[in-house]
């Protein structure tokens, strides 16, 4: 309760949220007057939770709508303001004054909060900004299915909505990509249900979102060009369309759709790195490496601007530094730019502390001879942001036959990466060793299929052994997974006429 003796409700829906919902409710214990849960169906000792906060617990049968469920829960608080929260949200402990003071004023607006998503996972953290803290006007309801809005509701209230830099944290989503896919099929048929029944360039740009999650990238195409086109929708959602779309071309290697669409983008008012990220991979993969980094150091510059300075938008990506770095090394190492690559070398001494390995880079890059302990160094230390860096240098370094245990070591640390096995087969190959690459690229080409070199060594491999009657398993994975990409298919065409044309 504030001084003036307004109160303030948490809003609550949850279920079976046993081990997120404590940190959340003791985050929001000092300023909460009342905790209203409504529980949609728990199973687990949630609702028990609840209790040990003194929280007054209603329950709701889940019908598939998130609204709905929000609505009911909103008809129960009785205090001035509402916060609502998701159990696996916390309240930063810095708001916790600055709500403090909006129930010590005579303030009656609603205020657009920062949800800070974390991500452990990419290294990225993503934020949007949502309106989380509302007088408690009679009438006002979400609406939606899923990712349900009170925005409308409190605007035909003629309640003001103004930014303010109270932050939620949302640990949500810091799962692996099979953990963000489920949540995506959760979601999908709500999302579909809503935009059939009241098309929106919002909701569009969310069907977008789900469908990339699912690795669905023609139907999150289709939904990105329908947000990307609207009028209505916020330049931040159309930036972030953008981007996806310039992705999408990127992957199906449509390179003259990528540029077109990068130039588009600046057509905007750019505050986002990733924007200055994605263009510069466009003009990386288009040979014009000078632009490509120029457009990554400025992304990097701009990612490193500290969060008090920048303007509060409605979806912002922190992109990884170590990513950005490494994807600046690489493509100077591409471009042979003694330039860029002392400036990224800098960065990652000077701001990341990576100082060490900074030295080993460029010492492989000048064909010094490493030391032992600087192998140990590589082996230890190397982020999986550095690999394809590393694989350039190790490529045409002269000393790399000294330290057998490289590449073995550095594999059996990164298996996930495409790149490090195909140099690791390589290696295998030029000490005599066949059988060995065989079984492995054997054993995991389901797991690149995204990297179609795999399948093309292993078949060179199969050729060079004369195991003829094996060529059908990765012959079979190019056609199904590669159909529509020019440079496999003019590959498996040469593949046929080399190994099968009968004269």
């Amino acid at each position: 309760m504030g001084t003036l003796g307004r109160t303030l409700s948490l809003c609550m829906i949850v279920k079976n949220e046993e081990k997120s919902l404590e940190k959340c409710l003791a985050s929001v214990r000092e300023i909460a007057d009342e905790i209203i849960i409504t529980d949609t169906g728990s199973t687990d000792k949630t609702v028990d939770v609840a209790k040990r906060f003194n929280a007054s617990v209603f329950h709701f049968k889940w019908n598939n709508n998130f609204a709905e469920a929000r609505n009911f829960s909103l008809k129960h608080c009785t205090s001035d303001f509402i916060l609502y929260l998701d159990a696996d949200e916390v309240l930063s402990e810095e708001s916790i004054p600055k709500i403090k003071k909006i129930l010590d004023s005579d303030k009656v607006n609603a205020f657009r909060c920062r949800i800070k998503n974390i991500d452990d996972f990419s290294g990225r953290i993503n934020f949007g900004t949502y309106c989380r803290l509302f007088p408690n006007v009679k009438g006002i309801e979400f609406q939606g299915r899923v990712h349900e809005q009170i925005e409308y509701s409190l605007k035909e209230a003629n309640v003001e909505i103004i930014d303010s830099d109270i932050e939620i944290i949302h640990h949500g989503y810091n799962i692996n990509d099979k953990g963000k896919a489920r949540k995506a099929e959760r979601n999908l048929p709500l999302l579909l249900e809503e935009f059939e029944s009241a098309p929106s360039s919002y909701y569009a740009y969310q069907l977008g979102l789900t469908y990339s999650i699912l690795e669905d990238y023609k139907s999150a195409e289709t939904y990105f060009n329908y947000a990307y086109k609207s009028e209505s929708l916020a330049d931040d959602y159309k930036l972030y369309s953008l981007q996806f779309l310039i992705n999408f071309a990127l992957k199906r290697k449509d390179y003259v759709s990528a540029k077109k669409l990068s130039e588009d983008i600046f057509e905007f008012n750019i505050t986002h790195p990733s924007v200055f990220y994605i263009v510069s991979k466009v003009y990386s993969v288009l040979g014009d490496y000078e632009k490509a980094l120029m457009f990554c150091s400025t992304a990097y510059e701009m990612n490193s601007t500290p969060f008090s300075e920048r303007k509060m938008n409605l979806v912002f990506e922190r992109l990884n530094d170590e990513e950005i770095i490494y994807y600046g090394i690489h493509t100077s190492l591409i471009a042979k730019s003694e330039k860029y690559f002392s400036f990224f070398t800098h960065k990652l001494k000077t701001d990341l502390g990576k100082y060490e390995i900074a030295e080993i880079l460029t010492g492989l890059k000048w064909q010094k001879k490493l030391s032992r302990s600087q192998i140990n160094i590589l082996l230890n230390e190397c982020s999986k942001y550095a690999l394809d860096s590393l694989m350039l240098l190790i490529q045409n370094y002269e000393y790399i036959n000294d330290f057998p245990h490289l590449l073995p070591g550095l594999y059996e640390r990164f298996p996930e990466n495409s790149s490090l096995l195909l140099a690791f087969a390589e290696y295998l190959v030029s000490k005599g060793d066949f059988l060995t690459p065989v079984n492995l690229l054997e054993n995991r080409l389901e797991d690149f299929k995204n990297n179609p070199a795999l399948s093309f060594y292993l078949i060179s491999l199969y050729v060079k052994l004369n195991m003829m009657d094996k060529l059908e398993i990765p012959l079979t994975f190019l056609e199904k997974n590669f159909a529509n990409d020019p440079e496999v298919f003019n590959g498996l065409q040469k593949i046929n006429n080399e190994l099968f044309q009968t004269t």
